[in-house]
């Protein structure tokens, strides 16, 4: 019974299993033949519009293009998910490669 119970804590504490999506391996500029507008501005500064402000603020660089199902998760630490069917731009904001956050470009999405 000890090493059943010492099994299991060891499984549970030292194999921790990540729920990350990787994102690098689903970007479609880089694997279909196809071209997407959006592929154009990877390697291209985000910025973001804030009317309260009056200005655009950097959100990071462009690292791929995926495309999303709406209710498809997201693949963040937290489950959100797409709010619309279509493609979203992968956003690096910390400079972490494993850490990508897609962003739907709408109308206060600006690229540079």
């Amino acid at each position: 019974m000890k090493k059943i119970i010492i099994f299991i804590s060891i499984f549970l504490f030292c194999f921790s299993a990540q729920a990350r999506t990787n994102w690098i391996k689903k970007d479609i500029c880089k694997k279909e033949k196809t071209r997407i507008d959006l592929c154009k501005y990877v390697g291209k500064n985000i910025y973001r519009y804030v009317p309260a402000a009056k200005r655009s603020f950097n959100m990071g660089k462009i690292e791929g293009v995926v495309f999303l199902k709406k209710g498809q998760n997201k693949g963040t630490n937290y489950k959100r998910a797409a709010e619309k069917t279509g493609h979203y731009v992968l956003m690096n904001d910390t400079g972490d490669i494993k850490n990508l956050i897609p962003v739907f470009p709408d109308s206060a999405i600006s690229f540079k």
